[in-house]
Formats: C-alpha cells, structure tokens, sequence
C-alpha cells in the first residue's frame, strides 16, 4: 500500500529540483578525476530553502578532502560545511555563489557529517534541490 502513495506524495518539482542538482554533482565530479580526486560520495535531495541538511561519512585523517555544493536554477547562495561527531563545526566554505568548494584535512580518523544549506533562493520558492559532492586524494 505504501508502495502505491509514495508516487503520489513526491512533488514533480522536487524531483526535478534534486536532479538538476545531482547533475551539477556529476560534472564537478568528472572535473575532480581530471584534477586527480577520487570520488567519496555524491549526494541530493530536495530541501526548503535555509533548511540545511546532513550526510553521515566516515573521514580518514592524513587524507586531503575536497567538498563540493551544488544546487538547482533557483539557489544563488548555498554553503556547505563539515561538522565532527560531537557537532563542532570543523570547515566551512568561505565562498559567494552557488558552487561551493571547500578542500580541508580532518585532525582525527572518524565520523563527520557533511551539511549543505540554501541561504539564497528565487523569491516565492518552497523547495530547492541540493547535493553535495566528496572526493578525496
């Protein structure tokens, strides 16, 4: 029965929303295996703007990271973060725009959860899709 409602319940424009965001991904990270990254984690999903959001990920110390944002046509601001275990902010990016970077090495092997939040948006939009891209080398 769920089976059957779950259509019905995703919104189109989420959909579209996340994939135009997932695509951003997938290009940064064919950009990042040119530059010699190695792809970590791809993530996207739609999100309300200013409603940041999580990934769970397990990061190596001594390792180099490279965490890209990407958002769809209605972002103009987007920030992503790094957060420890304990939820003390490690790394933030200190770009403008919609496409950010953030390169950092993680002081400790372990969990950290990768955030990723929409602070600029169209005027009138409810929900914007948003990813993020890992890489490491």
């Amino acid at each position: 029965m769920l089976a059957l409602l779950l259509p019905a319940m995703i919104s189109p424009v989420a959909l579209a929303s996340s994939g135009e965001a997932y695509a951003c991904l997938q290009a940064q990270t064919t950009e990042g295996y040119r530059e010699g990254w190695r792809s970590r984690v791809r993530k996207a999903r739609s999100s309300p703007p200013s409603q940041p959001q999580y990934w769970m990920v397990q990061l190596s110390r001594g390792l180099e990271y490279r965490l890209v944002g990407c958002g769809d046509k209605d972002v103009s601001e987007l920030n992503v973060y790094v957060y420890d275990r304990n939820a003390r902010l490690r790394f933030q990016d200190e770009l403008d725009g919609a496409d950010p970077i953030l390169t950092f090495r993680p002081p400790t092997s372990g969990t950290y959860f990768l955030g990723v939040e929409a602070t600029g948006v169209s005027d009138g939009v409810t929900e914007v899709g948003v990813g993020v891209a890992l890489g490491f080398r």
